[in-house]
């Protein structure tokens, strides 16, 4: 039978104590013999013990159960020499930018020193086997970073004989960490004792105030990884995160996605090219950088489109998308409903827009979505759909505002020339700080969502189209 000598490092913890899983680091005379290992113990284990051990059996998922001797407890000092020397071992891959626009390149390279940060805290999680949890956007900028980061985050569990099952993945159409995703997290953290703090880490949620509440409470309990594009709410408290990425921070803007930074993390932990997923991410995000090609511009839709309707009733996954990106006939399938269902209400939605003249000369397009949604289409959802129409408003009237609304959100996109002036932030600010009705809003220069609290979403879609100088040719929109 094997033999194991090593330091625990996690135990992810069961009902019946005899079932718990304990993480080790394998080790001989201090240095790094074999990477990681899952046990299961004849006796209850703790973190930081030293242990030798008899391999007795082994299951399918790779955990061995043991007969184990506790040999004594490793100093911190000398934990942290042995996790330094697992990580050294693992190493940051320097990532690849090269064939990006050089403006892109410049703003990515000034971003740099946080994703390092970054990626040597999550490898010293992949390690020690300390829960990691990771929140993404569901849309495809989100979504291409999560898929870069799933893949890379594989890579390393296979290189040292980790697992990823204290890896939980969650895609949220929200734009704030809130008490449902804390509720996720400390639920995972509970599970788990740990070497190292647990980690959550947040990809293009954008950075306001809405989250402050909820991160001040998983502060206490995990280190917080936040990587965005999108510009900082002044009350956002950063003072909460252990690692912010943001070109904002560096003078740069939100053409970076957070998807690209996120690929660009991927390939500091693993070494391999995410290209790809950084292509898609600058397409599904409209960026100024994104270079026109059919294949990419079909996995942003496809996942688009699965983050919009999943046949599993459930959340979608870095590894559901995996998945359909494999299958060409899944992949061929959603394509080409969701670019039916697309061509279809926008057709819709550019006869029933109301059409605005503002003081400001441009013009501005409204629609009840509510046109729309009763056509029950599977793949058409407020945020994406308001960006395909406004695209296809652009193309006839290209100095032109979109706004979207039912229910309690508004979705706004604006031309880049009309966008430049930052008119889409102010509105956000001005909306928030003047109407009462309003509950809170976000995004970026060319894309603003809303939400309101109370009231009717067409008085503030009427206090919209006011504060953009537009002259209503109705009493409401």
């Amino acid at each position: 039978m094997a033999k194991i000598s090593g330091v625990v490092t996690s135990v992810r913890v069961s009902h019946n104590q005899r079932d718990n899983i304990y993480n080790v680091i394998r080790s001989l005379s201090g240095t790094v013999n074999a990477g990681v290992v899952r046990i299961k113990s004849d006796i209850i284990l703790k973190t930081m013990e030293i242990i030798e051990a008899e391999e007795v059996s082994r299951d399918g998922e790779g955990v061995v159960s043991c007969s184990v001797t506790v040999q004594g407890r490793i100093s911190k000092e000398d934990y942290g020499s042995l996790s330094d020397a697992m990580v050294s071992g693992i190493g940051l891959h320097e990532p690849d930018i090269s064939g990006f626009q050089s403006h892109l390149v410049s703003m990515m390279e000034r971003c740099l020193p946080d994703l390092k940060y970054a990626a040597a805290l999550l490898i010293r999680n992949m390690v020690s086997g300390s829960p990691i949890s990771i929140h993404f956007h569901a849309d495809g900028d989100g979504s291409s970073g999560a898929i870069a980061l799933y893949r890379a985050m594989k890579t390393v569990y296979a290189s040292i004989g980790g697992s990823e099952a204290g890896v939980r993945w969650s895609s949220t159409r929200g734009i704030s960490y809130n008490d449902e995703l804390f509720y996720i997290d400390q639920m995972l953290i509970g599970s788990y004792e740990s070497a190292d703090r647990p980690i959550v880490l947040v990809t293009d949620f954008g950075s306001t105030s809405e989250s402050n509440g909820y991160m001040a409470k998983i502060s206490e309990m995990a280190d917080l990884i936040w990587i965005d594009h999108h510009p900082p709410d002044k009350r956002f408290d950063s003072k909460l995160i252990r690692c912010n990425t943001n070109p904002w921070n560096n003078g740069g803007s939100s053409s970076l996605t957070a998807g690209f930074m996120t690929s660009v993390l991927a390939e500091m932990i693993c070494g391999n090219s995410m290209s790809d997923m950084m292509h898609v991410s600058l397409i599904s995000d409209h960026s100024e950088y994104a270079k026109p090609d059919s294949k990419f511009d079909e996995i942003s839709i496809v996942l688009e489109a699965m983050n919009t309707y999943h046949e599993s009733y459930k959340s979608p996954t870095p590894q559901s998308f995996e998945s359909v990106m494999r299958d060409k006939e899944r992949f061929s399938s959603i394509y080409n409903e969701y670019t039916e269902q697309m061509e279809s209400s926008i057709s819709i939605g550019k006869s029933k827009s109301k059409r605005y003249k503002s003081s400001k000369g441009f013009t501005i397009y409204a629609l009840d979505f509510e046109k729309i949604a009763k056509m029950n289409f599977n793949y058409i959802k407020l945020g994406r759909y308001t960006s395909e129409l406004h695209s296809a408003i652009e193309r006839d009237s290209p100095e032109s505002i979109t706004l979207v609304y039912y229910k309690k959100y508004v979705s706004i996109r604006a031309s880049r020339s009309v966008a430049a002036e930052s008119i889409l932030l102010n509105l956000i600010n001005h909306l928030i700080e003047k109407n009462d009705d309003v509950e809170g809003g976000g995004g970026h220069k060319e894309a603003v969502s809303v939400k309101i609290a109370s009231g009717e979403i067409k008085d503030v879609v009427v206090d919209i189209i006011s504060y953009l100088g537009g002259k209503s040719e109705s009493a409401s929109p």
